[in-house]
């Protein structure tokens, strides 16, 4: 009757022990890698833009109003009142 409980100890033992060594690596490769002169995690690199994001933060852009005006508002105001961005005026959070 108590037959699957020994295998299965073994298989959540194999799991746990795998899991603890994925954590170890990753430990060991930061350790060592930080003693290079230049870290790798100094720079985005390939992966980013120039503010180091995937997908930037827009915090500001101008708007034009309904009497034709252009003014610059807060990003949240203007998709609470339904304006859209000018192309091209978005200010981005670093």
């Amino acid at each position: 009757l108590f037959q699957g409980v020994g295998i299965t100890m073994v298989l959540i033992s194999i799991f746990v022990t795998i899991y603890y060594n994925v954590i170890i690596a990753y430990s060991l490769y930061y350790m060592f890698a930080s003693f290079q002169s230049e870290l790798p995690w100094k720079n985005c690199s390939y992966w980013a833009d120039e503010n180091c994001s995937r997908s930037p933060i827009v915090t500001h852009c101008n708007v034009s109003t309904i009497l034709g005006e252009i003014i610059q508002v807060n990003k949240s105001w203007a998709d609470i009142h339904n304006l859209n961005c000018i192309n091209g005026s978005e200010i981005y959070q670093p």
